[in-house]
């Protein structure tokens, strides 16, 4: 029996030999679904339909004219579609239509400004292909390619072409890249600062400038100022006038009296954040008095807590400035109270008031020590102490600036920054600051100027701009777009304040202005949208960042996305809607539970997660197909993983990806020039420009170009012990010309000097490559498209140096090394395209403007860089610079309030950075987010963090160390909606377990075929794997071995035979045990011993020997660690005081003081050696004899004496015997030995232990 049912033309199921009956149920079931499907097609399609082209608010931006407009343009609400609808209808106005050339549209990017004028030319081409006829229309396509589409760069730069000759400046001046200006103003600041010193010396010891140098100098190198000089000529480029703003950085200490301290904006700064931090410490009061008064709370509590009220209200209550400086200042704390004998109430109550107190209290006290330290008076002192050293500092910048804008000139070199300055002089007089005659010609001919991006405008762009808009007489035709919330380039002198001072103004109707809200987003699933709403209404307020989140800036969904089936698989039982929801997943950082589970790292633990979280995904997660609009599996190349500083991260990331079969790539911006192939090629250049340098001769000959062995090297070298590796090769070929191999690499390398004064760079290297085939030999090796397009990107870069003012071989090398010094570094080449199926690692700023269906935000767990609010000098763009005030005669050194005040505006400033960072990496996602990130003691920490389930308070979220913290706070009252998973090293091991279960079951699956085989195949594949390796004894040892691994083997062996004295970690269970990571609950505390031992050695790496006076010198020390971030409060609690000041009252300590005064003591050395394994494991000599592995280890200390080296080390172990510590670190301290005997020309004499537990030294 036979039939066919009757379906969509599409679907024919031809049926046999199943009755009715059978197919029954099944069948209609399927029917049914498949119908269903199509229906919710149709509906889908219907209702996309029906969508406007436009929202009310988008329509509103492209038809306003005669306004002002600032646009704010939330993730992604299509302000770019409407920015390129509002120049069409501009162009296509029936009214007033005008050209597209008579339109400035600037952009951030280059590549933004050729996609946008790109999108116009293909609208203009759409209307003419309606009205072929229309004139305008086609002058229209025609003037875009003339149109001032571009960067702002690019806008200046047309500004100057056309009006050079009004500044005095030569026409064909070019712009130099990046490389060639930081040799060139390297080169001015050497030339300037031999200047400061000769003047100086003229002058005698009085001038100030030797003031300045003693104060802020460090060791012998004048690098740190010079560093402060930059960053202060840098920081100065983004305003107008660069002088007029480093003036103000000496107007703000014009201090005189109290009043002048109250009046002046950071002190007013100051005082707003104390009674922030008073007013949050009521409001956490007044919740601990709810807490007392709960049933069986401790009411008992609530008298102390009442008092401490008092103390806040009394604080609160003047307005005047003085005076509530000073009532914080006299802030008291009394008694809390006592708990009564026989309390039975709610212990967790009692805690919870106790410990909240406590908090309040260290957090005011904090405040109060940072900040109310000094009295008015004091602070005025300072002030007038620290001025001169500014003015100093200010006098040195402009000396660099005025002596690298000649230099440039003389060059005839511009950079970027010279050329918005010469197109501000070019439009505005600087001294009264009017409009010259030129802007007034642009002001007539521009119709409209449009900035996209506008969120990252500085000062000198905005003046700019405003030059060319028609605001000075009086018009309204400036459009400005973007969004305050993704403006993340605070690095590149970004002013996001900008923004929000005309936000605020145009909200607040200021005549001819307005603006508007586009909030739809039209990326992103509600799932994405609602998570990333719930953290920033909680995060993003204007006290820090100067945003606030609220209804105007919360995202509304605006993107239609399809339901899915389960499965494509019809005869499914039920509908299946894939999990679009946002996650978060912590990895407990356990270092004992890592390091049992095999676990190397905190970013190898991450990266485990994610990729077990992507395999899943893999089997389960549907995403939207971009040109069908149905849903699809997901593909790898449909995840990005977004890092706030990729680095080595990312190169960790990749490896264990790889490792669990998950394709991935990033793309790097570090690396380039440490490739091996680079490598190679440069030291080929410099032993060209200069054969008689033997490490790049060496590398050179025992590259792959010319394979030289080690031997044959080492025999080359004998023949001219004491010249040079050229020379002896030189000599040794006459001595054996037989060696045509040594002859043919010398006729090569004079025949390429003969030829490199006449050849250009590119062309020379392109020569190299071809002659020795190495572009051909690394595009076979693994990775070698991108081998081949890093020694491309050599010679493109040789391109670009040949365009600078420098010339020849030697110049190219000094070139590329001050590219590696200065650390411009163009990352590798990588190969991706959009075939590629593979997961991209990204930085959060290259992610910016792009989408992507599956997000995973990574290493949120990492802190927060704060190197910009520490260090001699810290500069802020409206507080000013702060600098520590430094007595050279005295060597005292103190932080006034003043850089305090400046590193907490700094803070606030980077917080307020950090969550617009966090606001981009959410919003790329377009349906599945996904954040992940390690913790430290994850339970304890996550319960500390959800304390508080209501509105974050200021210093909840200004306190943050990391992302991690932002979001499970902000998500604390959310739990239920967003539970947090917490993933231990163990749970990682049983699914790699799980994993390698599943391939053995398939691998026994396929021996079951195996009979089936012919035999003629199974002999050919046995034969294969039979196959044994004839030099699998050189493959016994690995190339590189730590210290510490080796030192475990020999420990071994010496306590084999004596269990008694057998350290812990080498003893072996023996009874049967279940293995760690399968158990259901492991709880381990971390050995305090070993921390113990980490905060000791930490300290005697850091101490300063010099200025050792005795017991309370040990204190300061540890305070200072402590203060200047080289310790943590945990080391220092852990800090054995008494033992350490035994040790510095023995005789080898006076010893170490003594050669310390010499620069005779060395602490925590590094070194690498190579040795032979058979020495290092005291095994039998074998033929691989000849191959050597690499020791790697660092030196606690030792130090040098007229007869020799004195070896010591450092040991906290808990020991009876002094010989149980010889016997484990013997092997230790004599490769340590072994290693400054072949470093140094002195011998080690003596190699000691002292041991912290015996308090006792001891001799090997």
């Amino acid at each position: 029996m036979a039939f066919v049912v009757l379906m969509p033309e599409w679907m024919v199921l031809p049926i046999a030999g199943f009755p009715t009956k059978q197919i029954g149920r099944r069948f209609w079931r399927a029917w049914r679904r498949i119908c269903k499907r199509i229906v919710t097609e149709k509906k889908e399609k219907k209702e996309r339909s029906k969508v406007p082209q436009w929202t009310d608010d988008q329509q509103q931006v492209i038809d306003s004219r005669e306004k002002n407009m600032l646009v704010s343009a939330a993730a992604g609400s299509g302000k770019t579609a409407v920015l390129v609808e509002r120049i069409i209808q501009r162009i296509l106005d029936e009214e007033k239509p005008i050209d597209v050339d008579r339109i400035v549209v600037v952009t951030f990017t280059k590549a933004a400004a050729a996609e946008m004028r790109e999108r116009i030319l293909l609208a203009i081409n759409g209307k003419l292909e309606e009205d072929p006829g229309n004139v305008h229309l086609m002058r229209q396509a025609t003037l875009v390619h003339n149109a001032q589409i571009t960067t702002i760069d690019s806008f200046c730069n047309y500004i100057v072409r056309n009006h050079f000759h009004e500044i005095d400046l030569e026409p064909d001046y070019r712009i130099g890249d990046e490389g060639e200006m930081l040799l060139m103003r390297r080169s001015v600041m050497d030339a300037m600062m031999q200047k400061e010193y000769e003047a100086a010396e003229e002058a005698g010891q009085d001038t100030f400038f030797y003031s300045f140098m003693n104060a802020y100098v460090r060791g012998n190198s004048d690098q740190a100022v010079t560093d402060m000089i930059l960053r202060l000529f840098d920081k100065a480029q983004s305003y107008p006038w660069p002088k007029e703003w480093l003036q103000s950085l000496v107007d703000a200490y014009e201090v005189t009296s109290t009043q002048d301290l109250q009046e002046s904006a950071w002190f007013a700064f100051l005082l707003d954040r104390l009674r922030i931090q008073v007013e949050e410490a009521k409001a956490k009061t007044e919740r601990l008095i709810d807490l007392c008064r709960q049933p069986e709370g401790p009411i008992f509590y609530e008298k102390g807590l009442q008092q401490d009220l008092l103390l806040y209200e009394d604080i609160l209550a003047f307005d005047e400035k003085m005076r509530f400086y000073d009532a914080f200042r006299d802030l008291k704390y009394g008694a809390i109270g006592r708990k009564p004998r026989g309390y039975d109430g709610d212990e967790v109550l009692l805690n919870r008031v106790k410990d909240g107190r406590d908090a309040i209290k260290k957090s005011m006290e904090k405040a109060k020590s940072d900040y109310g330290a000094f009295s008015l008076e004091e602070i005025v002192r300072q002030m007038q102490q620290i001025q001169p050293f500014v003015r100093e500092l200010v006098r040195l910048t402009i000396h660099f600036m005025d002596d690298f804008a000649a230099y440039k000139r003389n060059k005839n070199v511009m950079d970027f920054n010279d050329i918005e300055h010469f197109a501000l002089q070019i439009l505005k007089d600087q001294r009264n600051k009017q409009t010259t005659p030129t802007a007034r010609e642009f002001q007539a001919y521009y119709q409209e100027i449009m900035i996209d991006e506008y969120q990252d405008s500085n000062y000198i762009q905005e003046e700019i701009l405003s030059s060319v808009s028609k605001e000075e007489i009086g018009g309204h035709n400036m459009f400005m777009v973007g969004d305050v919330k993704q403006s993340i380039y605070s690095f590149r002198q970004a002013c996001p304040e900008i923004f929000m001072d005309k936000y605020e103004r145009f909200h607040g109707r200021e005549e001819g202005s307005i603006a508007i809200d586009l909030h739809q987003n039209f990326r992103s699933r509600n799932e994405v949208l609602t998570l990333t709403n719930d953290v920033f209404y909680q995060l993003m307020h204007a006290d820090i960042g100067n945003v606030e989140y609220d209804d105007l800036a919360a995202l509304y969904p605006g993107a239609i996305y399809p339901g899915i089936l389960k499965s494509e698989d019809f005869f499914a039982s039920e509908d299946y809607d894939t999990d679009f929801q946002g996650e978060i997943l912590i990895a407990d950082q356990d270092s004992d539970l890592m390091e049992d589970a095999g676990i190397e790292d905190r970013i190898a633990f991450e990266a485990k997660i994610i990729a077990e979280k992507i395999r899943a995904m893999k089997k389960t997660q549907f995403v939207t197909d971009k040109a069908s609009g149905k849903l699809r599996p997901m593909r790898y190349r449909d995840v990005v993983i977004l890092l706030r500083s990729p680095g080595s991260m990312a190169e960790s990331m990749i490896a264990v990806l790889e490792e669990n079969g998950i394709p991935a790539f990033a793309e790097n911006k570090t690396g380039y020039f440490d490739t091996m192939e680079v490598q190679t090629v440069l030291n080929l250049l410099r032993i060209i420009d200069n054969p008689r340098q033997d490490i790049p001769f060496a590398a050179v000959l025992h590259s792959a170009m010319f394979t030289f062995s080690s031997d044959q090297i080492a025999l080359i070298r004998m023949t001219e012990p004491k010249r040079t590796l050229y020379e002896a090769m030189q000599a040794y070929e006459k001595e054996h010309p037989q060696e045509k191999k040594v002859g043919d690499f010398l006729n090569f390398l004079e025949d390429m000097r003969s030829k490199v004064a006449d050849t250009p760079i590119h062309s020379f290297i392109e020569m190299l490559l071809q002659k020795t085939g190495y572009l051909t030999y690394v595009s076979a090796m693994p990775r070698g498209e991108s081998r081949r397009a890093n020694l491309e990107k050599l010679m493109a870069q040789a391109v670009v140096y040949e365009n600078t003012s420098y010339k020849g071989l030697f110049h190219f090398i000094n070139y590329i090394g001050q590219l590696q010094k200065y650390q411009v570094d163009m990352g590798e080449a990588e190969l991706i395209n959009d075939n590629d199926d593979a997961v991209a690692i990204l930085s959060i700023h290259k992610s910016k403007g792009l989408e992507f269906p599956v997000v995973f935000v990574s290493g949120m767990g990492k802190q927060f860089n704060e190197t910009d609010q520490k260090g001699s000098m810290i500069l802020h763009g409206d507080l000013g610079v702060g600098l520590d005030l430094v007595d050279y005669e005295e060597q005292t050194k103190m932080t006034p309030l003043y850089k305090q005040v400046v590193a907490r505006r700094l803070h606030e400033d980077a917080c307020g950075e950090e969550m617009r960072i966090l606001y981009v990496a959410l919003t790329r996602a377009k349906e599945k987010l996904i954040l992940t990130g390690t913790l430290k003691k994850a339970e304890e920490t996550l319960e500390k963090w959800q304390e508080n389930r209501g509105k974050l308070t200021f210093f909840e979220r200004a306190g943050a160390r990391s992302y991690l913290e932002w979001i499970v706070r902000a998500t604390a009252s959310m739990r239920e909606k967003y539970p947090i998973q917490v993933i231990s090293p163990e749970e990682v091991v049983v699914a790699e377990v799980a994993g390698q279960m599943d391939k053995a079951a398939k691998k026994e699956a396929l021996e079951a075929l195996s009979g089936q085989a012919k035999p003629s195949w199974v002999k050919a594949l046995e034969d294969e794997m039979a196959y044994v390796y004839p030099y699998a004894s050189v493959g016994k040892y690995k190339n590189k071995y730590s210290v510490s691994e080796i030192k475990h083997d020999r420990m071994e062996k010496a306590f084999a035979d004596d269990q008694s004295v057998r350290p812990d970690f080498l003893k072996e269970e023996t009874k049967e045990i279940v293995p760690a990571f399968i158990a259901e609950k492991k709880t381990q505390e971390v050995s305090r011993g070993a921390l113990r031992g980490t905060a000791m050695h930490r300290f005697m790496e850091c101490f300063d020997f010099c200025n050792y006076t005795g017991r309370v010198s040990l204190e300061e020390q540890a305070e200072r660690m402590l203060h200047e971030g080289r310790m943590d409060p945990e080391q220092k609690e852990l800090l054995q005081m008494d033992r350490l000041y035994t040790f510095m009252e023995t005789g080898v300590a006076k010893r170490m003081m003594q050669a310390a005064g010499r620069h005779e003591l060395y602490v925590e050395k590094p070194f690498v050696m190579s040795v032979f394994p058979q020495e290092l494991f005291d095994e039998e000599e074998s033929d691989s004899r000849s191959d050597t592995v690499l020791v790697q280890g660092i030196i606690d200390v030792f130090f040098v004496e007229e007869d020799g080296i004195v070896l010591l080390d450092y040991k906290t172990d808990r020991v009876q015997q002094a010989e149980e510590l010889v016997k484990r670190y013997q092997a230790q301290l004599q490769l340590y030995a072994l290693a400054l005997g072949r470093t140094m020309d002195l011998p080690v004499k003596e190699i000691l232990i002292y041991s912290f537990y015996l308090e006792k030294m001891i001799a090997l």
